[in-house]
This record gives C-alpha cells, sequence and structure tokens, in this order.
C-alpha cells in the first residue's frame, strides 16, 4: 500500500503512518513525504486552512498519480465569534483539517 504525504515534516509522516496501521493493522504501508504548496499564506486563516488542505491534495496526486491514497494536512486559525448580551467576543482556534484520497474512489474526505 503506497501513501504519499503532502509533507516532509517527519512529525506529519508518522502521524499518517500510525493512522493506516491503526486501519489496516496486517498491512505494510509505505509513506512517502513530499513537499507540495499550500497556495495560502504561511499562517492560515478560516476559509484558507480548509483551502490549503484541499490545495496540497491536488498537487500531490497529480504529482504522484500512482498511490493508494494521499494526505494532506493543514494547520491554521478559525476564527469563532460569541455574542452575550452586549459583550461581543472573537477568538480563533488552532486548528488543523486532514484532506485524504483514495485511489478507487477518488473521492475526498476532510
Amino acid at each position: 500500500m503506497k501513501i504519499i504525504v503532502a509533507s516532509t515534516n517527519p512529525v506529519k509522516i508518522e502521524v499518517a503512518k500510525q493512522a493506516f496501521l491503526h486501519v489496516f493493522p496486517h498491512k505494510d504501508p509505505t509513506i512517502i513525504g513530499v513537499s507540495s504548496d499550500s497556495g495560502v499564506p504561511d499562517q492560515p486563516f478560516d476559509d484558507q486552512v480548509l483551502q490549503g488542505a484541499q490545495n496540497r491534495l491536488k498537487n500531490i496526486i497529480e504529482a504522484h498519480p500512482r498511490a493508494d491514497y494521499w494526505i494532506s494536512q493543514e494547520g491554521g486559525l478559525i476564527s469563532n465569534v460569541t455574542d452575550k448580551c452586549i459583550d461581543r467576543t472573537a477568538y480563533y482556534l488552532d486548528s488543523a483539517i486532514i484532506a485524504l484520497c483514495q485511489v478507487v474512489h477518488k473521492d475526498w474526505y476532510v
């Protein structure tokens, strides 16, 4: 089973490996980390986080079409606004979005 990860970060590659070993305990996955441009700022906000994950996924699928799975991971800040009577508070949540594509169906999972 060949899996392409849109990162050369050893932590992200290991996370992908452990996830696949958990789901497919009797398989021996080959995990390959590759650099992929997100097309969003280094610190993405809100919709840019999802867009970055999708962009990375598209790029690695095009660059490495012969794989069983492709994974991209994008971290960023997602805003949340709450209303409490007069007090209006806005804050950002440190978030990560993971996008996955599977070769058989070419379906995306986010």
